[in-house]
């Protein structure tokens, strides 16, 4: 059911419900995914989502309801033109969009990928989740396990090893 699925939860761990995607990584990882928790998405996750068949985002998100979970596909962002690719490829921090783009230009990978947003109810200084995010990461972890179990086996190519 985990096989070639890849969780990652970011958010910071001193910021009360921002560090829930950090919590639901731990969780899933318990359960046998391969999970990544990290402060925000840098360009060195790339390889990683590239063995990847199936990636799945985990954030806070200020914009649902507190303890509301929204979960949706994430598609890469377009290619860049030849010129374009001279540019920089990312500016302050990635996004998955921009993170599933690098792994098409680099590895030629195109994992299916999800985005889950939990609703959060204090983003200020500590390091306890409030009750609606705890709600809120009862409901994702749920639906990426419904997820993984209606997926078996994964969907996607198969993970393989990069040079």
């Amino acid at each position: 059911m985990t096989e070639g699925w890849l969780i990652i939860g970011y958010g910071s761990r001193l910021r009360g419900d921002d560090a829930v995607g950090l919590h639901a990584a731990r969780l899933l990882a318990r359960r046998g995914f391969r999970t990544l928790a990290v402060p925000q998405l840098t360009p060195e996750l790339a390889e990683s989502i590239a063995l990847a068949r199936t990636v799945v985002f985990v954030d806070a998100d200020a914009r649902l309801a507190p303890g509301e979970v929204a979960m949706a596909p994430v598609e890469a962002a377009p290619l860049r033109s030849a010129a374009a690719r001279r540019a920089p490829m990312m500016e302050h921090h990635a996004t998955p969009e921009s993170l599933l783009r690098l792994v098409r230009e680099l590895y030629t990978a195109t994992p299916q990928a999800w985005r889950a947003g939990i609703g959060g109810a204090d983003f200020g200084l500590g390091g306890r989740l409030s009750p609606a995010a705890k709600t809120g990461l009862r409901r994702a972890v749920a639906e990426v396990l419904a997820r993984a179990n209606e997926a078996s086996p994964p969907i996607g190519p198969a993970p393989r090893r990069l040079r």
